[in-house]
């Protein structure tokens, strides 16, 4: 039976950051270490028996006691997942490269492939999960398991895979990227907070753009974000997402109706003409390449609906 990587465990639990909350396979029981030497060896006495799983997230009293974890254990969430049962070496690139923001590490698991997005900040369990159902449907084309519920515990890089039919395979890392952060400024996109009011009706209504000036209808700043991606003091947006946020903030502040913004959103762009509000619309990113998105409407509608939630949400507070 072959063993664990003792200095590939250090080194993971290194960068992971304490205090690490473990969990064996052998009990399902976690436990909380803020000693690496401690850690390192309790995760190696465990995975001579069997698994050995992290939970990334922090738990209510910032440890876990030896009793089985559940969602109302989770005071705050760090981080969102992907686990793909899947080995095609192939998914490395498509996870690390996907999306405008890194995973911090990409691990093959001896059966597949996991990845973990840290966020900017600790967020609350109910945002968290709604982030991570939202990271799933990014790779839906993937089948990724359900690992979005913030209680979820992932496969130990440094350790054995002793499931049946994984060979005892190391789950080792094969992509790492510890500086990236999927921001909450981004991501909070795709939640709607707590306080939530009423969702916004569905967008209706068709506007031709082609019989008007742009400022005739819109905002000065919403006219300048239509083919300029950099911010007003002339600093680019770190995202096409960011840019396309900016300009629909822009429109609704200005009182432009939803099917307005939706019709410059939707206008007709080339591949090349990333600088234009409308490129994200027509042209996803798969692999650090844009490919011609198959609903670009409802790409669109969802951005503005997502944005009318939240500031909804906010104007309740």
């Amino acid at each position: 039976m072959g063993g664990h990587n003792l200095r590939a465990i250090e080194k993971f639990l290194q960068k992971l950051g304490g205090p690490w909350h473990i969990c064996p396979r052998c009990h399902w029981a976690g436990y909380t270490f803020n000693d690496l030497d401690k850690a390192v060896a309790a995760i190696a006495r465990a995975n001579k028996k069997g698994d050995v799983y992290f939970l990334a997230n922090n738990p209510k009293g910032g440890r876990l006691s030896g009793k089985s974890r559940k969602k109302s254990d989770i005071e705050t969430v760090n981080a969102v997942f992907l686990d793909i049962d899947d080995t095609d070496p192939n998914l490395v690139k498509e996870l690390a490269d996907r999306l405008d923001w890194r995973p911090v590490y990409i691990a093959f698991t001896g059966g597949g492939y996991q990845a973990m997005w840290s966020l900017s900040e600790p967020i609350s369990p109910r945002a968290g999960e709604a982030i991570g159902r939202w990271l799933q449907g990014e790779f839906e084309d993937l089948q990724p398991d359900a690992t979005h519920s913030c209680d979820h515990i992932f496969r130990l890089p440094g350790t054995r895979n002793r499931k049946t039919g994984r060979q005892n395979r190391l789950c080792e890392l094969v992509f790492e990227d510890w500086s990236s952060r999927l921001p909450i400024a981004e991501a909070g996109r795709t939640w709607i907070n707590e306080n939530v009011g009423q969702a916004p009706p569905e967008i209706a209504g068709d506007f031709d753009i082609s019989h008007v000036e742009p400022w005739e209808i819109l905002p000065a700043e919403a006219v300048r974000l239509l083919s300029n991606d950099q911010d007003a003091t002339g600093i680019p947006y770190p995202s096409r997402s960011e840019h396309e946020w900016a300009f629909v903030g822009a429109c609704r502040r200005g009182g432009v109706a939803p099917h307005v913004i939706l019709a410059y959103l939707a206008a007709p762009t080339d591949i090349n003409e990333v600088h234009r509000v409308s490129h994200r619309t027509h042209w996803a990113k798969v692999s650090g390449e844009f490919i011609r998105r198959s609903n670009p409407l409802e790409h669109a509608k969802d951005l503005i609906n997502t944005y009318i939630k939240k500031r909804n949400a906010h104007d309740q507070k």
